[in-house]
């Protein structure tokens, strides 16, 4: 008999067919599992009850800096002519840090004191005068009331009425004035000498105050370290010209001023407040910024410990010092920034150095019992522990919870140290192929002779639409 065509090709694919499934039955029988994976097959997994001290802690990044820092300046203006100190040189308080030109210093001082001699010598020279114009005051007036008593006593008769009719108080003297008119006058006198007195007694005062001044404006010629501590920035050079209170200038060969760099290497503008700034290292501090969750837990006091990933495995104990009252936001993240405080610091530490802290914000104090906090399971407020008994039972028991830490959550009641209490369990069956259990697949999912779905053996071929013994890809022959 003569087979068509169609038939030989349907016969070939369904001889084809049938070896492919007879492949895969095997294939799935030597690599996927034969254990039927069931929800009682789990393992629990169980901790130890144990004793120690519990923390809970936030941490947060930084950098160190100094305790305090301060920028000297000149109190005058003037040419530098020494530098004494560079950038991380280490000073004590009163040490010379540099000095400025003092010719013009030491003129101002001389003319201030010439001034203050003259005006002294004028104070002299009025207290003198108006020491004599008192003193003439009280003769003249000695010699007018002698006078009078002498003219108003002569004998009696007809002569000595004439004479006591001319001693009558008004009567004009000798000089032509009355004795109250030279009274007037004496007593203009003295207060015209009082009163150059008092004058001459306000310019010695003005003179002492410009001569004081003068003296200290050239004792400041020298600036002096006011705290001891690590010289970090030094602004200006020999020979440039550094204003009071302000940043070094460098004077150009035309004669004009432009900001100079520090012979050190810092730029001048980098601390354009004064001529060398000291931070004083005997105090570190770092300021790490918590987030807004976090802050309330944070209070002034707590202790805290710093680690210094430079320096490995060291660490230094510190205290949280002072915390910002206003919130700092940065890409929609709300922090305050924290001051902590180094109470020890190891050696080898440099300022800007980066450092992370860990807060204590609760702890034990001393040694108490914990348990991992996976396993506390809390309902209503009412905690309970799971416990496995020596024998594989399990017993729920009522615990009482302490701090929640790091390291897990302290029980104050309900169980006891080296007790087994569960924190969960895990699948006890897996596939020989790593596959999840209870689940054999081979190739992709979807079952064999699937399209990467969830198809069957009758699954679409890749590339055609038809099932078994459907048409062949490519279309219909």
């Amino acid at each position: 008999m003569r087979i068509s065509r169609p038939l030989a090709i349907n016969i070939a694919l369904g001889t084809v067919v049938v070896a492919a499934l007879v492949a895969g039955v095997i294939v799935l029988h030597q690599f996927g599992t034969t254990a039927a994976v069931t929800d009682a097959d789990t393992v629990q997994l169980t901790a130890t009850v144990q004793k120690g001290v519990v923390s809970s802690t936030i941490s947060a990044g930084g950098s160190l800096a100094p305790g305090s820092e301060v920028t000297s300046s000149f109190d005058v203006s003037g040419t530098l002519t020494s530098v004494a100190v560079a950038v991380g040189s280490t000073v004590t308080a009163g040490q010379n840090l540099g000095t400025i030109d003092a010719t013009q210093l030491q003129k101002a001082q001389t003319t201030a004191a010439t001034q203050l001699a003259n005006a002294k010598q004028q104070v002299t020279d009025a207290r003198a005068a108006a020491t004599a114009a008192s003193t003439v005051t009280s003769a003249a007036t000695s010699t007018d009331s002698g006078s009078t008593g002498a003219t108003s006593g002569a004998p009696g008769g007809s002569g000595g009425g004439a004479a006591q009719s001319g001693g009558q108080s008004g009567a004009p003297s000798s000089s032509g004035t009355s004795p109250a008119q030279a009274a007037a006058s004496k007593a203009s006198a003295v207060a015209s000498a009082s009163s150059q007195l008092s004058t001459a007694q306000a310019q010695v005062v003005a003179a002492q105050s410009a001569y004081d001044a003068a003296t200290a404006a050239l004792s400041s010629a020298t600036l002096t370290a006011p705290i001891a501590g690590v010289v970090v920035a030094v602004n200006g050079s020999v020979g440039s010209v550094t204003q009071a209170g302000s940043r070094a200038e460098a004077v150009t060969p035309s004669g004009t001023t432009s900001s100079t760099t520090s012979s050190q290497g810092g730029a001048a503008g980098a601390a354009a407040s004064g001529f060398v700034t000291i931070a004083d290292a005997s105090t570190l501090t770092m300021t790490a910024n918590i987030a807004e969750a976090n802050i309330a837990k944070v209070s002034v006091g707590q202790d805290a410990t710093v680690h210094f990933p430079a320096l490995g495995a060291e660490t230094a104990s510190a205290k949280v010092t002072s915390i910002a009252p206003t919130a700092t936001t940065s890409n929609s993240v709300v922090t305050y920034a924290t001051t902590i405080a180094l109470t020890s610091a190891p050696t080898g530490l440099r300022l800007g150095q980066t450092a992370q802290v860990s807060i204590t914000t609760q702890t034990t104090k001393t040694a108490a019992l914990y348990v991992p906090t996976a396993a506390i399971t809390t309902a209503d407020g009412v905690s309970t522990v799971t416990v496995v008994g020596s024998d594989g039972s399990s017993t729920e028991k009522t615990v009482t919870t302490g701090v929640a830490g790091d390291v897990g959550t302290v029980v104050m009641t309900g169980l006891r140290q080296g007790e087994k209490v569960v924190i969960g369990s895990v699948s006890a069956s897996q596939s020989s192929t790593g596959s999840t259990p209870g689940r054999t697949r081979f190739g992709s999912p979807g079952g064999f002779g699937g399209a990467g779905g969830t198809g069957s053996f009758s699954g679409r071929p890749p590339g055609g639409t038809g099932g078994f013994g459907g048409a062949p890809p490519g279309g219909n022959n």
